[in-house]
Formats: structure tokens, C-alpha cells, sequence
């Protein structure tokens, strides 16, 4: 008797008709118990890379391929929508996908075979089985921005003054729109604020900034922005500069492998650094400027996808709103964390708003494109504090 056959009699012999069926949602779930394969997640995840390549040969303007580590995940090339994305499924495949929201509890990382934080999960069925297809990219309101286009549009569909409240009893009254803040004029990023209020009986706009729960940082614009703030933010941040070069430089000479011309994407001694911020400065930066689309009159923190509550003309969203001074009562620390993908250790300078600091990484050996970025939260990202 072979190896194949003593397999055989072995998931034979415990199925409850002496013989395996491979209809039987038991007999496989034997078959995985025994052998520690996952036969369901193989054949989604065949039957998804047999979807992907029909929309990607019949699609090619639309879709784009990804890493051979994403298999179920599929481009979204020509920024499409939901609603886009589920007429060409129909028309292709002749069934309408079941739609999972990004970080939902059918849609998350924790969901097997795959799901996502950020991105929408299509399921639907075809000839050949179960399919997940995560599309990847899209409008910004179905992707990073559906939060703020989701407050936005709430307030919005009520007619009249709104009053608006969170999940903590923070209000804001005498609201009569909201709109998205507009880009700054010679501003390349985005603005520090979102949102724009526009409230009954004054001009001034009430501006927040609206954030996720797992936002990787919290006051916008990077280096670039935050070196447009005072001098006293900016001889801060070149500080924070200089050391974690000095701290980055160490580790690179302790290491006789590493040259300018090695890709540091292959090692594993470079962590992102923290450095809490000063009391003196934390509500400017999180307050920003009128330069860089501040100053923010509050925050707001919640569940990428808003869900509120409303009761006449009040609106009770999900999320929490905390004015900035308040916000600004926490600990804040800056971090800079390397970019995704190659970047090399490199000895040149950069100089943003007139102030000269280290590059300390770049895309390529000797590089002047920077592949480090600045941001701020009030938690650290990882452990390294200099």
C-alpha cells in the first residue's frame, strides 16, 4: 500500500459512511483536521486568481495585478466604485458579490482567507466556486476619506440648523452645512483639517480634522507641513533629525555588511523612533495654521465607517469629538518611519523651509528622494524612543 492509498483509508475509515464524500462539508473538515490543510481557503483562493485574470484580460485599463503576496487582491486602476465594481462581477460572472465594508467584521485582517482595514471585500460565487476579491484602491470617499465624506454627508441630508453631538456629549450647535476643506493654495499636502462647518451667525468656519481609530499619524502634512509651523517646532524637529541620524548612523557602521549601495529593506535593524513632544508645542502642531489648512477647532476620532444617530435636527455620530485644546492635553510623540520599500542610508541633507536636517534614508544609494516621513500620534510606533 502506498502513501496515497493509506491516506485514503485512513479519512475513509473516519467518515461516517466508511468512505469519504467530497460534498460533505464533514468529511472535508475531517480531511483538514487530520492533515492540517485548508482545502476550503485553497479552493477560494484558486477560484479568486481564476476571477482576477478575467478581469484583468478583459479589463486592462480597469484593473491592475498585485504582488504575488496579495492573492486576493485586485488593482483598481481606473478608481471605480463599489457600485462600478459589482456591475462588472454581474455582467461577467452572472451573480451579485456580497459587499464587506473596510474593517468590518466580515472585512478585517483577522478574516481568513483575507481581509482588510481599508479596502472593501467582494465575495460571490462562480462556475468554479467561491471567490474573495479585495478591491484595492478607489475614490478617496469609498477609501481613506469615506469618514470625513461620511460625517459630510450626514450633516448635510437634514434640512436646517443642526446641532451635532458625540458618543461623550461634546456638541457643536447652529450648524447649517458641512463641506470638505479645500486644498490650500501653495500647499502640495493635504490640509491639517477635513472638514469645514459652516455655522449660523458668524463667518469664521468651525474646521476639524477627522481621524480613524488605527490612523497611523495625527496632525497632516509630514515634514513639509510641520516645518511651515514656528521656529521654535522647527529647531525641534531638526533635532529630532540629527539624532535619529546619529542613532541610524551607529547601528549602520556596527553592522561591516551594510554599504551606502546595500538595500536596507532586507534587515531588520532599522526601527521607526519617537520623541515626545514638548507640552509648550503639542497644541500648535496639532492646531496648525492657516498655511497648511488649520487652525483645527476639534478632532474627530471614530470607526472609519459612520454611523449616526439622528433625532430631529440632532446628529449623534459614532465617533468622538474633542476640541483641539483639549486633544492637546495628551502626550504626543513625533516618529519618523521609513517608507514602504527599498531605501538606502545616505550621509546628504535635505533643507525644507529654509532649515537644513540629515535625509538619513533614500530610494536609491546617494539618493535625494526621501524615504523616511515625519508624523505625530499620541501613542508610539514601535518602542524606540531617542
Amino acid at each position: 500500500m502506498n502513501l496515497i492509498d493509506k491516506v485514503i483509508e485512513e479519512w475513509a475509515w473516519r467518515c461516517s459512511k466508511g468512505y469519504p464524500q467530497l460534498d460533505s462539508e464533514e468529511d472535508l473538515r475531517i480531511f483538514e483536521g487530520l492533515f492540517n490543510i485548508n482545502l476550503t481557503e485553497a479552493s477560494v483562493k484558486s477560484n479568486t486568481l481564476a476571477a482576477k485574470q478575467v478581469l484583468l484580460q478583459k479589463y486592462p485599463e480597469t484593473f491592475s495585478a498585485m504582488a504575488d503576496s496579495a492573492p486576493y487582491r485586485i488593482g483598481n486602476r481606473g478608481k471605480i466604485s463599489a457600485a462600478d465594481f459589482t456591475a462588472i462581477i454581474e455582467k461577467e460572472f452572472g451573480t451579485t458579490p456580497e459587499y464587506f465594508a473596510p474593517n468590518t467584521p466580515q472585512n478585517n485582517k483577522q478574516i481568513k482567507p483575507d481581509g482588510s482595514r481599508t479596502f472593501p471585500l467582494f465575495r460571490f460565487k462562480t462556475e468554479k466556486g467561491d471567490v474573495a476579491l479585495i478591491l484595492a484602491g478607489g475614490p478617496k470617499e469609498e477609501t481613506s476619506e469615506r469618514q470625513e465624506h461620511g460625517v459630510i454627508n450626514t450633516i448635510n441630508s437634514i434640512e436646517g440648523i443642526k446641532t451635532i453631538k458625540d458618543q461623550n456629549g461634546h456638541t457643536i450647535e447652529g450648524v447649517l452645512r458641512a463641506e470638505k476643506m479645500p486644498p490650500v493654495p501653495g500647499y502640495r499636502h493635504e490640509p491639517y483639517s477635513d472638514i469645514k462647518l459652516v455655522i449660523q451667525g458668524t463667518d469664521d468656519p468651525f474646521l476639524i480634522s477627522a481621524k480613524g481609530l488605527t490612523s497611523p499619524t495625527i496632525a497632516g502634512g509630514g515634514l513639509q507641513g510641520a516645518m511651515k509651523l514656528s521656529p521654535k517646532v522647527q529647531e525641534f524637529i531638526k533635532q529630532f533629525y540629527e539624532d535619529a541620524y546619529q542613532y541610524y548612523k551607529k547601528i549602520f557602521e556596527e553592522h561591516s555588511e551594510l554599504t551606502p549601495e546595500y538595500n536596507l529593506y532586507k534587515t531588520s535593524y532599522f526601527k521607526d523612533v519617537n520623541r515626545k513632544v514638548p507640552e509648550d508645542i503639542v497644541l500648535e502642531i496639532v492646531k496648525g495654521t492657516p498655511a497648511v489648512g488649520g487652525e483645527v477647532d476639534a478632532y474627530y476620532i471614530g470607526d472609519m465607517n459612520v454611523q449616526p444617530q439622528v433625532e430631529g435636527n440632532v446628529i449623534i455620530f459614532n465617533g468622538n469629538i474633542k476640541p483641539v485644546e483639549e486633544f492637546a492635553k495628551q502626550d504626543l510623540y513625533l516618529h519618523i518611519r521609513k517608507r514602504d520599500g527599498d531605501y538606502y542610508f545616505v550621509d546628504n541633507m535635505q533643507t525644507v523651509n529654509g532649515v537644513t536636517m540629515p535625509r538619513i534614508f533614500a530610494s536609491k544609494p546617494n539618493g535625494t528622494t526621501a524615504s523616511s516621513r515625519l508624523g505625530s500620534h499620541t501613542s508610539l510606533r514601535g518602542t524606540v524612543i531617542i
